[in-house]
């Protein structure tokens, strides 16, 4: 046999003799019918608590967290004038345009795309949290000065319409453009 190891010996049998030890009088050192593991720790930190205090607070689930902070958010919503969750009047806030490089065409030739940043709807904002903004794009173009008109026609769209007259002209824009899908 290998040294120090004797005949029907088990690995971790010291360990639970030691906790049979270390439980208070009256609880039987072996396993007992109905045991659980780790119901050793429990008696103990119950029997260790002297009588009137209350267990340690558990923290609060997630979903608990979850339904609280849905609360109150609602709570807030409901003091609005205008009755719009978060989205404010078409055009609120700041819309950011750019052109960007598109994806060059199969023969190489370089293509352009106007983009338009704007903030999302229905976010409530708390101090120092970034804004969060869609991305918006428009179709590809052959030319820079096509992105830049397309540019344009996204930003008049925001502050004409806020993100839904956006949507609705990009659409626009990728059906003129060749891009449309299903009615092509």
């Amino acid at each position: 046999l290998a040294a120090g190891r004797q005949e029907g010996h088990r690995p971790g049998e010291e360990a639970l003799a030691l906790s049979a030890r270390a439980r208070p009088l009256g609880l039987a050192a072996g396993r007992q019918e109905g045991h659980r593991p780790g119901e050793e720790a429990l008696a103990l930190s119950a029997r260790a608590r002297p009588l009137g205090l209350a267990p340690p607070s558990r923290s609060r689930s997630r979903s608990d967290w979850h339904k609280s902070r849905g609360k109150e958010e609602g709570d807030k919503d409901n003091g609005k004038a205008d009755g719009e969750g978060g989205g404010g009047a078409p055009g609120e806030g700041e819309a950011v345009t750019e052109i960007v490089d598109g994806v060059p065409r199969v023969n190489g030739d370089l293509t352009w795309q106007a983009q338009i940043y704007v903030p999302r709807p229905g976010v409530v904002y708390r101090p120092g949290q970034k804004p969060v903004k869609l991305c918006i794009r428009g179709p590809s173009r052959p030319s820079k000065e096509d992105a830049q008109d397309d540019a344009k026609k996204l930003e008049s769209a925001f502050k004409d319409g806020g993100i839904k007259e956006v949507r609705r002209l990009r659409s626009i824009l990728n059906n003129d453009a060749g891009r449309g899908g299903w009615g092509m």
